[in-house]
């Protein structure tokens, strides 16, 4: 426990990080692809809007009260867990971005849109040289589906392969007991017979 108070930050801590990586998430879902100036775009919104929405004043009835919530989580054994609520989130920084792009001229925002693709770096697939040509890729499908490949046996003929490899079954059956002296079988055989 020590140590662990040895290692805690007085300074920085990952909270909001954590609350803008879950904006960005919101405006650039992982599972959609985006192209480079889309994911730049979607970004700089998420910026934007974070940094709108960072400090919301906590939400108060007519009287000036505070509202809070109060949840009872489950790690916390059944103590409460009291928070304020906050306002709703403003978007005024789409009114700043609207009023921003009508006040601009065609001619400076292709000025601004070629600067901007000047940095636009290379897809990733410019990067492999050694790219085939779309004939040569589907004559090497073919030939690849033309092969054919030796597949293992099904599981019943691999247990019928494995019981002909390890010869005849042993029988469970006990050796029949002999007299040591004339070799007869004991079952019937009376002592000082021999």
């Amino acid at each position: 426990m020590l140590n662990d108070v040895k290692k805690l930050s007085p300074e920085v801590q990952t909270s909001h990080l954590e609350a803008f990586h879950s904006t960005l998430n919101q405006f650039h879902p992982k599972m959609t692809a985006y192209s480079y100036t889309g994911t730049y775009c979607r970004h700089a919104l998420a910026i934007v809007h974070f940094n709108e929405n960072i400090k919301r004043d906590a939400k108060k009835t007519k009287d000036g009260k505070v509202y809070y919530s109060i949840h009872y989580p489950k790690y916390k054994n059944g103590d409460e867990l009291v928070r304020t609520v906050p306002v709703p989130p403003s978007y005024n920084y789409v009114k700043d971005l609207r009023n921003m792009l009508f006040k601009d001229t065609k001619a400076s925002m292709k000025l601004k849109i070629l600067e901007f693709l000047k940095n636009v770096p290379a897809p990733l697939s410019s990067q492999f040289s050694n790219k085939v040509d779309r004939l040569t890729a589907l004559d090497n499908y073919h030939k690849r589906q033309e092969m054919t490949v030796q597949l293992y046996p099904s599981l019943s003929e691999q247990d019928q392969l494995q019981l002909t490899a390890s010869g005849p079954e042993p029988t469970n059956t006990p050796k029949t007991r002999c007299c040591t002296k004339c070799k007869k079988p004991m079952k019937g055989h009376k002592r000082g017979q021999c």
